[in-house]
């Protein structure tokens, strides 16, 4: 009993041992880890789906953009963006008459019907309204407003003036234009033009420009007694104007019958002579008013205008220093004298043989007597 008793004690000791021996042996399994969401794939780079000639291309576009990457302050300092008012240092506001009595005005009036792609002006800008292309807004006392409270409806005007038309209406829309012929065209009692011309200093270009704001066609018209005046039709602005008048030929000269020139070369050459009727000024009065409709004083007065737009223009060039020019007035005195003087010695010497030859014949003559 008692060696059964030792062999079960031995056992149960061994058997500790073991389970003790395993657990300090058997390496740690970890814990099953939480899979982690699967990662998107990546979508391939602009670098990789462009070739180098594609970006090459975006960056030389991109550098010919409006400049809308500068600044406000950037661009109105460096010319890309609009003119702003307050860079506009001094302007003058002028009203001229262009008239058909003046040959340098005549392009304008010519020919009087159309030929070709030729058409005289006022005949081209009823052409433009009739198809709704540009706005024509009412003359106020001789003068511009424009707003939408000024706008010509195109048939009113049709109307007013009695010119036979046919409405149409554009396919696919509800604007109507007006059919109108040549022969109905007013164009003949159009006699002559109202513009506007607006002179002024660019202070960011340091550019003085002059340009041409509206233009107004004045019709002739007869009223109940048989009396002729002329009335202004209405108001275009040369902006909304300058675009079909870049397209339109015009023959320029009577000695030169090729087409050069456009209606915009025409005015933007300022190849028109027109006299000024009126001026911006505090009192608002024309310059019939301000010369109380003498012909002399009228004529002063345009002068005096025109004066005042060439002096302020020249004082704004620098000029060269008066020593330099007195030195070079000297020295081509100097050189005129010099010129004469040389001139007067070749003329005498050339002179002279023939006073030796009548003198020779003199003695010759004695001689034979």
């Amino acid at each position: 009993m008692k060696h059964t008793a030792l062999i079960a004690t031995l056992l149960l000791a061994f058997a500790s041992t073991s389970v003790t021996w395993a657990q300090t042996v058997r390496p740690t399994v970890p814990a099953k880890a939480t899979a982690a969401p699967a990662k998107p794939a990546a979508t391939p780079s602009r670098e990789a789906t462009t070739s180098a000639r594609e970006r090459l291309d975006a960056a030389a576009a991109a550098q010919k953009t409006d400049g809308k990457q500068l600044s406000v302050r950037a661009q109105s300092k460096f010319g890309t963006g609009p003119v702003s008012p307050n860079q506009t240092v001094w302007s003058r506001e002028i009203y001229r008459e262009l008239s058909d009595t003046k040959e340098e005005n005549m392009p304008l009036f010519s020919p009087t019907t159309p030929i070709g792609d030729r058409a005289n002006l006022f005949t081209l800008i009823f052409r433009l309204l009739a198809e709704g292309k540009i706005t024509a807004y009412e003359d106020v006392d001789g003068r511009e407003i424009f707003t939408d409270q000024y706008k010509i409806n195109f048939k009113d005007l049709l109307d007013l003036y009695e010119i036979i038309n046919e409405e149409e209406v554009v396919r696919g829309s509800k604007t109507i234009t007006y059919k109108i012929e040549n022969s109905d065209i007013p164009s003949k009692n159009v006699k002559s033009f109202y513009i506007k011309e607006v002179y002024s200093f660019d202070q960011r270009s340091s550019q003085f420009n002059s340009s041409i704001y509206c233009i107004c066609p004045l019709i002739t018209r007869e009223d109940e007694y048989g009396l002729s005046s002329r009335v202004p039709m209405f108001w275009i602005k040369y902006e909304d104007l300058a675009p079909f008048l870049t397209q339109t030929p015009i023959l320029s000269s009577n000695t030169n019958n090729t087409l050069r020139l456009t209606y915009n070369d025409y005015f933007t050459m300022k190849q028109y002579k027109g006299d000024i009727f009126y001026a911006t000024n505090l009192a608002n009065k024309s310059l019939a008013q301000i010369a109380k409709n003498d012909s002399t004083l009228l004529r002063k007065e345009r002068e005096k205008i025109e004066q005042q737009i060439d002096t302020f223009e020249a004082s704004l060039w620098v000029k060269p220093d008066t020593t330099l020019v007195v030195e070079k007035g000297k020295k081509a005195k100097t050189q005129t004298a010099r010129a004469e003087s040389k001139s007067t010695t070749t003329k005498s010497k050339v002179k002279a043989p023939a006073t030796k030859s009548s003198s020779s014949r003199t003695v010759r003559a004695s001689v034979r007597k």
